[in-house]
């Protein structure tokens, strides 16, 4: 997890949005994948964070 909190602390020193979002879409699929591993053992392996998502909270984004 310090891996993870390490890209999200820093995306929030950057000052350009788009930089900082770059940043924080890893960070948040390498949380994530870390908290599901620590509750079920696993990590699913998927395409982005939209399906991570839905995968731990059980209900699809809207839209």
């Amino acid at each position: 997890m310090a891996e993870a909190e390490g890209f999200l602390s820093e995306a929030e020193r950057v000052r350009g949005p788009e930089l900082a979002m770059f940043m924080v879409e890893p960070g948040a699929q390498l949380y994530i994948k870390s908290v599901y591993f620590e509750l079920f053992g696993f990590i699913v392996q998927s395409l982005g964070l939209s399906a991570e998502v839905y995968v731990i909270g059980g209900s699809p984004r809207a839209g």
